[in-house]
């Protein structure tokens, strides 16, 4: 989804740049091979998978617009059309029509909320962990580890760095920091 969009909002050339992956390994713990998945055939293909770290999707997003880039101002409605999103704005001098509206402002997401006001999040009692290490990626596919309770990735975002992301299933929240576990 995030390739079409990208190359709907005019960045073919960048997404064609990134680092791109050809299959996922599924494997359980102990990293026995369950099934793999090739990204190169149907029906996986209809686009590349590709990765990038977070500051170079920053990079991309503002090329050329930096000047039109306003801090201190957010979203105070969405509407989605087939044309795009119609969006009002705390400075009302910036309502208009958009190509597209990026939420990255986190879990308690106001772009979600006003996109999708019908969907709330769920807490499905787990936790997770997310970094990105430096590690040779040249023979590295996406990797998931399945245990009965966990869940480890490594997906490989440039030529050397590695991201990844674990997670525990935690109903009681031995590893989170929720104010209910304080109680």
């Amino acid at each position: 989804n995030a390739v079409s969009a990208l190359r709907y909002m005019g960045f073919s050339n960048e997404v064609d740049a990134m680092h791109q992956v050809n299959k996922i390994i599924y494997a359980k713990e102990n990293s026995n091979i369950i099934q793999q998945a090739s990204l190169l055939e149907k029906p996986l293909c209809r686009d590349k998978f590709v990765a990038l770290e977070r500051a170079e999707l920053l990079d991309i997003l503002k090329k050329d617009i930096v000047e039109d880039i306003y801090l201190n101002v957010s979203i105070t409605a969405l509407t989605q059309t087939a044309q795009g999103v119609d969006v009002l704005l705390s400075d009302e001098e910036l309502n208009g029509h958009y190509k597209a509206v990026i939420g990255a402002d986190g879990i308690s997401s106001v772009v979600r909320k006003l996109g999708f006001p019908a969907i709330n999040l769920v807490d499905l009692g787990v936790t997770n962990w997310r970094w990105v290490c430096e590690y040779q990626t040249e023979n590295v596919q996406p990797t998931y580890l399945l245990g009965n309770n966990s869940v480890f990735l490594a997906y490989p975002i440039s030529f050397n760095r590695l991201y990844c992301y674990a997670h525990q299933q935690d109903v009681m929240n031995h590893f989170g920091n929720k104010e209910e576990a304080k109680s």
